[in-house]
């Protein structure tokens, strides 16, 4: 597998990965509060806990295998240090758009 990835402020703003049967690609936003997770160490294969903001837009596409879910929408409330309190994630079927259902997190600290 071919994995790239570019960071801008700090923050992993493009992704792709191929091998020789899938390829994923990806752009990502963030805001500007605190991203609990990049202080963690909590290394993992997709560099997932790797931004120091938290993400609120994604665009994927993929080759080859195709998710039956993808997140779309993410809600974040703060508290007054910048800390998220909780993120409603929303998910959509990535073929047709259609609304699939949320995930509540809820962080304590």
């Amino acid at each position: 597998m071919v994995y790239n990835l570019k960071i801008k402020g700090g923050n992993k703003v493009e992704d792709s990965g191929s091998s020789m049967n899938a390829g994923e690609r990806g752009t990502y936003q963030y805001d500007f509060n605190i991203n609990p997770y990049v202080h963690m160490n909590l290394p993992n294969i997709y560099l997932s806990f790797l931004s120091k903001n938290n993400m609120v837009a994604q665009e994927k596409t993929y080759s080859g295998s195709i998710p039956s879910a993808e997140p779309y929408k993410f809600e974040y409330s703060y508290d007054d240090e910048g800390y998220p309190k909780e993120l409603i994630k929303s998910f959509k079927n990535y073929l047709n758009g259609e609304h699939l259902f949320k995930i509540k997190t809820v962080y304590t600290y």
